[in-house]
């Protein structure tokens, strides 16, 4: 499987940079480091798409990762709830499909791969019920951590695998 040409990700602009007239979410602090910046991410990332042309037409957003080091918050300070659309259509438990798990599990192997994530600390923002960073970290050997505002802790106290904690 190919996930594309190697995207941004892979080199993030502006690391360390500064961000003007920008606060923390979290603290306010206004000492705030840009480290990644992707200009167009899908914001439905919970809907499995029945064509190429389909997922092609998934509204995008620009995404700008920050880091408050007042705090330690990592943030998207380009988020915007009200862009979201949360319907019939949304369903992020999709691990039920066998093409989805097929899709998820090359995804995994070609991640692992081409950015060498053995035995690393892996950090997912937006990781829903926790399920891939789990798998990607078991296959891996990797320690992960894992930011969902949905997140409901369950009988784990956020804690799965061993190696994987999952926070709101």
């Amino acid at each position: 499987m190919d996930i594309g040409t190697r995207s941004q990700c892979a080199r993030p602009p502006a690391v360390g940079g500064r961000s003007a007239g920008e606060r923390c979410i979290v603290c306010e602090q206004g000492d705030i480091a840009l480290f990644l910046e992707i200009e167009r991410v899908p914001i439905l990332c919970g809907r499995l798409c029945r064509s190429l042309s389909a997922a092609r037409r998934i509204p995008t957003a620009r995404m700008r990762l920050a880091f408050c080091r007042g705090c330690g918050h990592v943030f998207n300070s380009e988020f915007d709830a009200g862009v979201l659309e949360y319907n019939s259509e949304y369903e992020n438990a999709l691990h039920y499909s066998a093409h989805f798990r097929d899709y998820e599990n090359a995804l995994i192997d070609e991640l692992i791969r081409r950015y060498e994530l053995r035995n690393r600390t892996v950090v997912d923002i937006g990781c829903g019920d926790g399920e891939f960073l789990e798998t990607l970290c078991r296959r891996g050997g990797n320690r992960g951590f894992g930011f969902d505002p949905s997140h409901a802790p369950d009988g784990y106290g956020g804690r799965r695998d061993g190696n994987v904690v999952i926070s709101r």
